[in-house]
């Protein structure tokens, strides 16, 4: 099993975040087509229905290319790169405030692990 992950673009200048979606969402699946399922019924849609036109659509489905071994998100900055450590990775992003959770990871045995961004941090 791979985890998949979907990032939102911030059609219309900004995001949709809730119990079910944030910013990066991770969904453990035996493939693409599944993880893209599971999405679909956590409220993550493709067909860019009400999304802006000049923004694009808000999320893409996920490919056999997309999948990891581990959850991992992308730090910017001069330690940029590649972590598994999302809880530094929410910290570190810009595109989530305070207090705000900024990734969900749905594992494949139905637990939901939710990274919420530190409240000191802005």
């Amino acid at each position: 099993m791979k985890y998949y992950e979907f990032v939102q673009n911030n059609t219309g200048g900004s995001f949709d975040s809730n119990e079910s979606v944030a910013h990066s969402v991770f969904i453990q699946a035996d493939s693409p087509d599944s993880a893209n399922t599971k999405a679909e019924t956590i409220g993550i849609y493709f067909d860019g229905s009400g999304d802006c036109s000049c923004c694009g659509n808000r999320w893409c489905e996920t490919s056999s290319y997309d999948g990891k071994d581990e959850p991992a998100m992308y730090v910017a900055g001069d330690q940029g790169g590649m972590t598994a450590d999302l809880q530094a990775a929410v910290d570190a992003d810009w595109f989530t405030s305070a207090g705000e959770v900024g990734a969900i990871v749905y594992h494949a045995n139905g637990d939901i692990d939710r990274y919420r961004k530190a409240a000191h941090l802005q």
